[in-house]
């Protein structure tokens, strides 16, 4: 059975530099995209500089970036995904928009997204799995420039520093060297 949609949802809004859990207007997907129920959603360091402030965003906006979901309602021209279908969601639009910062993002109960940033996943995966995928996607760009057996310097201590240090590893690095990065 497909899921209700409510009118409002609730949602952790960065408005007027003010960071709030609020009710808002549930969004609807227009020409080419899809409404995806929000299962497991992140927190990175690109969420707290946009709620600080550090980071220039659309004001208000929901935050928010690194989500597992299901898609609940296309919108028209959108017809080869299926209802209820986990998903992982790719946060940079075509057109460079970044959810969470430009766009509303995933700390709601709803958010839509384009067709094209959307990856069907195996309904066996944990959701919690699935929500890692843009970090790792992430830190696989920086590993993809290093060959195996390359020495490594790696500059950050965070979460996407200790996973590009797994993934070297992974692709054969055995030299990998780490410094915190300046706060």
């Amino acid at each position: 059975m497909p899921t209700a949609v409510r009118p409002q949802m609730r949602a952790a809004q960065r408005k007027a530099g003010v960071v709030g859990l609020r009710r808002v207007a549930t969004p609807r997907p227009g020409p080419g995209q899809v409404l995806v129920a929000v299962t497991v959603a992140g927190i990175c360091r690109t969420d707290v500089a946009v709620a600080q402030g550090q980071l220039p965003a659309r004001d208000p906006v929901v935050l928010g970036h690194e989500f597992s979901g299901h898609v609940v309602e296309l919108g028209p021209g959108v017809d080869d995904v299926p209802l209820e279908t986990q998903v992982a969601v790719f946060p940079l639009t075509p057109n460079g928009e970044f959810l969470g910062v430009d766009l509303d993002g995933a700390f709601a109960e709803y958010v839509v997204v384009p067709r094209t940033s959307v990856w069907v996943v195996p309904a066996t995966l944990p959701p919690r799995v699935v929500a890692y995928a843009e970090p790792v996607a992430a830190a696989m760009s920086l590993t993809n420039e290093v060959a195996p057996n390359e020495r490594v310097f790696l500059r950050g201590h965070g979460r996407i520093a200790a996973l590009v240090a797994r993934l070297l590893a992974l692709r054969g690095c055995a030299h990998v060297v780490t410094s915190p990065s300046e706060a």
